[in-house]
């Protein structure tokens, strides 16, 4: 296979495998499962792509292969603790910043927009602090789900965290018609307790999210 076709047989591949990663079960019905199983499922997807050839389609990069060694080892089978967490609109993320907004002639699409990238914003943030390997490996084992629910209006994250194993954030933003899109990343952050609410609080405030932290109820 001569230069040109590997080439564009990787944009192929490329392109296909990042719309499996960020659209997973897009159109889903899913009406009967909770926000908290929704959830669930985006942690079952991303523990089969980071103990699959998936990362291999998008990156050769040793140090990525090195990130998902580690993720891989983990066990996402069940979660040790499950805390939420109310998305800061963009506001309230200037407000916690102490700078001047410069939102207020936006429209409300536009503002609804910035305000459902928040929380990927943030995430983004505490895995950059971790190095650029950790942030390149958390963007390419990034998964997600559309799915029709009313058990939430706005925005929300829940982190589940795990005995052994990462850290994911899996935040829920809303759309039209009762849509609710859920995307998972691993927190690639270290040095803390995934299991205490207060180490959470301030590595998310140190990020710039101002918002309370509470534990779910274990799942029956």
């Amino acid at each position: 296979m001569n230069k040109t076709k590997r080439t564009l047989l990787t944009m192929i591949l490329l392109t296909m495998v990042l719309q499996i990663a960020l659209s997973g079960c897009a159109g889903s019905g899913g009406r009967g499962k909770s926000l908290y199983e929704h959830g669930l499922d985006v942690v079952a997807l991303m523990d089969e792509m980071v103990n699959s050839s998936y990362g291999s389609l998008l990156s050769d990069a040793a140090d990525i292969e090195k990130m998902r060694q580690t993720l891989a080892a983990g066990d996402y089978t069940a979660p040790q603790a499950v805390y939420e967490m109310e998305i800061p609109t963009v506001g309230d993320m200037f407000a916690y910043a102490e700078v001047d907004a410069v939102t207020a002639s936006f429209s409300d699409s536009l503002k609804k927009l910035l305000d459902n990238r928040s929380a990927a914003s943030l995430v983004t943030m505490i895995n950059s602090q971790s190095g650029v390997a950790a942030l390149a490996a958390s963007s390419v084992y990034t998964a997600a789900k559309t799915f029709v629910s009313s058990e939430t209006e706005e925005g929300i994250l829940y982190l589940y965290t795990f005995q052994d194993g990462n850290p994911i954030a899996v935040v829920f933003t809303t759309g039209e018609d009762g849509t609710v899109t859920a995307t998972g990343t691993f927190l690639m952050a270290e040095g803390f307790d995934a299991a205490s609410a207060e180490q959470l609080q301030a590595l998310f405030r140190q990020a710039g999210f101002p918002g309370a932290i509470r534990r779910l109820p274990d799942a029956p």
